[in-house]
Parts: C-alpha cells; sequence; structure tokens
C-alpha cells in the first residue's frame, strides 16, 4: 500500500495566513500626449509572477481598482501577461491597464502600488465600443458605434507601461475598415489561431474577416468574406464564438416566440449547418469548447 502523504511542513513552523477581505488600489491615470505611429514588433515578457503556492508573503484575495467612466462592452486580460489588460469605457475611450505584482503582497512599502491606466484611443469621432487582443498579445482589434474595424500594434505600447512611465502617448490605428451598413458593432470575436475574427452589429447580422487581409490590405477590404445571418426572422444576435479550430461559427440569439436559438454555420462556406431551439430562457453569452 502507498503511504499518505503529509504536509512538509514540520511542527514549529506554519502556512502563511492569507487576507480575507479584498485590496483596494489606487489608480495612476498617465498623462497622455501625442499621438504616435504604431511600431510593429513583438514583445519580449519576462517571467516576474511568483506563484500564490511558493510566496511566503501574506497575499489578498482579489484587488480593486476604478476606471475614470464606467466600463463598457469588453474587459479583457493580456494573453501572456497576467498583469495587464484591456477596457471600452463608457465614454467611447480604449484603454490599457497594468497592476504591480507587488500589490499582491502585504508588503511594507514606502509607496502604495498603484495600478497605472492609460489611454490608448479616445476619439469623438470613432467611439470604441468593443475591442480584442490578438492570441498572442502584439496586435488589438476594436470596433466603433458606426461601424468601423481598427487594428493597433499594441506590443511597444505595453512595454512602455509597464516601468515607471509618467506619460504615454495615444496610439493612431494601423487600419480603419468601413463595415458595411454602418450599424453598431457590439461584440468582437478573434478566433483562437488568430486567423479570422466576428463582428456582431446591431443590424442582425454577424460578418467574418481575415486578419490577414486586414492587416496586408486593409484598402482593398469592401465587404466582409461571410455574413452570418437569418434573412427570415432577421433576429439579433446577443453573443458569438469560433470553434477551437476556427472551422465553425456559432451564434446565438432569443427568438420572437421567447425561446433562445443557437445558430451552427460552416466558417468556409457560410453554409447554415444546424440550428437548434432551446426552452423558453433568454440567453446572454455563447462560448464554444476550446
Amino acid at each position: 500500500k502507498r503511504k499518505r502523504q503529509f504536509s512538509s511542513l514540520s511542527n514549529n513552523e506554519t502556512r502563511i495566513t492569507h487576507h480575507r477581505l479584498p485590496r483596494y488600489l489606487p489608480t495612476r491615470q498617465l498623462k497622455i500626449v501625442d499621438a504616435v505611429a504604431p511600431i510593429p514588433r513583438q514583445r519580449s515578457f519576462h517571467i516576474q509572477h511568483k506563484p500564490a503556492a511558493l510566496s511566503l508573503e501574506k497575499r489578498y484575495p482579489e484587488l480593486t481598482f476604478k476606471f475614470p467612466h464606467s466600463v463598457g462592452s469588453a474587459l479583457q486580460i493580456h494573453p501572456r501577461d497576467s498583469c495587464a489588460g484591456i477596457a471600452t469605457l463608457s465614454d467611447g475611450s480604449l484603454v490599457a491597464f497594468w497592476v504591480p505584482t507587488s500589490a499582491w503582497e502585504d508588503k511594507p512599502t514606502a509607496n502604495a502600488p498603484q495600478v497605472k491606466i492609460a489611454t490608448i484611443f479616445n476619439s469623438e469621432y470613432l467611439p470604441i465600443t468593443c475591442a480584442s487582443f490578438d492570441p498572442y498579445g502584439d496586435k488589438l482589434y476594436a470596433a466603433t458605434s458606426s461601424g468601423k474595424l481598427l487594428g493597433f500594434e499594441i506590443a511597444a505600447f505595453f512595454e512602455a507601461l509597464a516601468p515607471e512611465a509618467s506619460s504615454m502617448p495615444t496610439l493612431k490605428p494601423s487600419f480603419v475598415i468601413h463595415v458595411p451598413g454602418g450599424a453598431l458593432v457590439h461584440r468582437m470575436i478573434v478566433s483562437r489561431n488568430g486567423a479570422s475574427l466576428l463582428l456582431n452589429s446591431a443590424d442582425a447580422a454577424i460578418r467574418l474577416y481575415s486578419t490577414k487581409d486586414c492587416w496586408t490590405t486593409p484598402e482593398e477590404i469592401d465587404k466582409p468574406l461571410r455574413v452570418f445571418h437569418d434573412p427570415a426572422s432577421k433576429v439579433n444576435f446577443c453573443s458569438c464564438d469560433f470553434s477551437g479550430d476556427g472551422d465553425i461559427v456559432l451564434g446565438g440569439a432569443n427568438g420572437a416566440d421567447k425561446k433562445y436559438e443557437l445558430y451552427i454555420w460552416d466558417a468556409f462556406t457560410g453554409d447554415l449547418l444546424d440550428k437548434l431551439t432551446g426552452a423558453a430562457l433568454n440567453i446572454h453569452s455563447v462560448a464554444w469548447h476550446p
């Protein structure tokens, strides 16, 4: 029989206790300077995060901080940096945030850790409604209330955000693509392989774009590769997603009979593969297993 494994702590050692309440952090909104053109490059990452199980410091279970405006429809952690992320705010701006790793640990320090918040893009003519990283975190896609698709090179931006920066320049989009119809885009999904993205618009249509075409020949894009919709019911989709390999597009909607509906399309041909009708319940979000 295998012997039961016990903790390696001796009798005179105790486990590090953890706080039961969250920690409220002050924020520091960096000064905005003139917009600059993006620098296309990949970000270099250095792992500096100590796992909670190995830390000897007393740790907080959660951190809380405030943005200058209420959060809109997008809030996302950086794919490769758990201390950074982006958010769309109610004033139409797109911001980045960075939380220092020391904020999790209860250490005596001269200055309290601060969350840095920097504006990536803010334009009264192009108010941002949703945004999403690519799988590597080097590029950022955003969409507007007037049906525009924007792309940003943000690797260098996040590299500059982490050190002791007092000001940050806003970024100019690398491309601006007009979405047919000009309807508000309220949700965006980038495929897990980074090859495609979906725009869920308020005109009852989900549009598929090639990310490669967006970066290489944006001036030649006058329409999406595929448009997914229900021409009969013209139902608005509340959510959408890709399958893990990007071959299938899933759309969720609330039908006229108050029953939720799931639409499954082939991403390459645009054919409707199946339509599933559920119970008389509202659906708010759908996700395909990765």
